[in-house]
């Protein structure tokens, strides 16, 4: 089994005796994270979230496009079709299932 440097995280075999990336003993604690590299933590933690939120807007906004384009097939041609000259008409299920799948993933996605 691989051990994980303390110090930087990168895995290495049992036999080492020191992080091949960063040169920590393996058999140290990891130092306590200075200022600036919690900063960095808390700043990449925010862009993160930030992804994540614009990602779940994504999938709403298309959702909700998806299943506005499938009612909008729908309403014309069941308008053509209501005509005195008849017709049929097409139910567009695929486009407004699609956008529910995605508009419903996009508001359970995590924040």
């Amino acid at each position: 089994m691989a051990m994980r440097c303390a110090k930087c995280g990168v895995r290495s075999r049992n036999t080492d005796t020191q992080c091949g990336m960063c040169g920590w003993k393996l058999s140290e604690p990891a130092p306590p994270p200075s200022p600036e590299q919690l900063r960095k933590r808390e700043e990449a933690e925010r862009e993160q979230a930030a992804l994540r939120r614009s990602h779940a807007r994504n999938l709403m906004i298309t959702g909700a496009a998806l299943f506005a384009v499938g009612a909008i097939i729908t309403a014309v041609t069941f308008s053509s079709a209501s005509s005195p000259s008849g017709g049929t008409y097409l139910v567009a299920y695929g486009p407004m299932f699609a956008g529910v799948i995605r508009f419903v993933r996009g508001v359970a996605a995590p924040r």
